[in-house]
């Protein structure tokens, strides 16, 4: 559980440093991502003393002291990440549940894909670079790791096999997001910028200058023609119009004027804004509730198999572990067709209880379950399997007609 709870904080905490990391990159903080993995560290360890309210808090403690040796930009950045963890400590919150989590995954791709172009075009193309896209890298493969984790249960997800390779992925995920932080990264991404990116800006915008050379001065003419028709007499061109370089000498003496005004008006907008949809962010992540499919750290619904001794577990070829959840994939179309609503994060318990309700037959049901999760699970099924697993459907679907 321990990787999991840290995988969660990755997430959900990457969700908010990709975006503050850019931000605050671009006055200069560059410790994103280790806030970021202290952070999540931190709050794994207090998941492992949730039993006490001041050993969970206690936990967090490392995190503070990271700050102590940051620049102010940096402690500002990660203050908001560690008042969200101290509240679910305070609460003893760290229920693991798949709906929730997908919900955090889709915001962040969905958000990050806007966000990255435009924090290019108003210049923070090297805080997007090494600060918002190695936390958005790690935060997304650390969502799929973690939905592709809880998707299964704790009776999956807790074998030793299966949290080796999670380990072994979250390791590669560090070093690839450390390397994606580092200055050869950087060269990397400014070659690729320069002889890739620029040349394509370059050709769309010499396209946009020879239409608007050739249109907008025609359009420009007929909207002074026009207004000279409408509000002049005599033919005389109007007084603004004729004096459209002194207006314009006016204007960029104004802006010259209040050009420092102007910049600190703009980084109090920018500071307010981010201060505003942090605060929003956390608030959403808070208040979200378990959905349908429950708490995947106590699915009361997931029955787990008992394991069979190593020695005698039967060798059966593959084939047939795969025509009964085949067979079992024909059973959910079936379902679906007769207007059972099934959700992504369903257990195969699950879709039983909720076929239960259009059929009599429910020790079919559980004869089906019973196979498909020997396969699924063991990938141990027989000739015999798979016969019986046809017959199932067969009349499961005679009496869901």
């Amino acid at each position: 559980m321990l990787l999991m709870h840290f995988l969660r904080a990755l997430s959900n905490l990457g969700l908010y440093y990709t975006f503050a990391g850019t931000v605050a990159g671009a006055f200069g903080a560059s410790m994103a991502l280790a806030n970021l993995l202290a952070q999540s560290a931190c709050f794994a360890l207090s998941a492992l003393l949730q039993r006490r309210r001041w050993a969970r808090l206690a936990a967090l403690v490392p995190a503070i002291l990271l700050l102590l040796g940051v620049g102010t930009v940096d402690r500002l950045a990660a203050l908001p990440g560690l008042a969200y963890l101290a509240y679910l400590a305070w609460q003893g919150e760290y229920s693991l549940r798949w709906g929730w989590q997908a919900d955090v995954f889709s915001l962040l791709w969905k958000a990050f894909l806007p966000f990255a172009p435009l924090s290019a075009l108003f210049g923070c193309q090297e805080s997007i670079v090494t600060q918002g896209m190695p936390v958005f890298l790690t935060a997304a493969v650390s969502s799929v790791l973690l939905l592709r984790s809880i998707r299964h249960g704790p009776e999956i997800y807790c074998q030793r096999r299966y949290q080796a390779r999670n380990w072994l992925a979250v390791a590669l995920l560090l070093g690839g997001a450390w390397l994606a932080s580092t200055d050869w990264s950087m060269a990397c991404v400014g070659f690729v910028y320069t002889w890739v990116v620029v040349p394509v800006l370059l050709g769309i915008a010499m396209a946009v200058g020879v239409v608007c050379m050739t249109v907008l001065p025609l359009l420009l003419r007929l909207v002074v023609g026009l207004i000279n028709l409408l509000f002049q007499k005599g033919g005389e061109p109007p007084p603004a119009m004729s004096s459209f370089d002194d207006i314009l000498f006016k204007v960029q003496k104004m802006a010259g004027v209040n050009e420092g005004f102007g910049r600190d008006f703009l980084t109090a907008l920018v500071i307010l804004i981010s201060a505003g949809a942090a605060l929003w962010l956390f608030r959403w992540m808070v208040r979200r509730r378990p959905g349908p499919e429950g708490d995947a750290s106590a699915q009361l619904e997931r029955a787990s198999l008992p394991e069979p001794p190593k020695d005698e577990r039967p060798v059966l070829p593959g084939t047939y572990a795969g025509r009964v959840r085949s067979q079992y994939r024909r059973f959910l179309k079936l379902c679906q067709k007769n207007g059972v609503e099934l959700a992504p994060a369903d257990t195969s318990a699950e879709v039983s209880r909720k076929a239960a309700a259009w059929t009599a037959d429910r020790p079919e049901l559980e004869a089906l379950e019973g196979i498909y999760r020997r396969a699924r699970y063991y990938g141990q099924a027989s000739r015999e399997d798979v016969a019986e697993a046809k017959r199932l459907y067969a009349k499961l679907r005679k009496s869901m007609k």
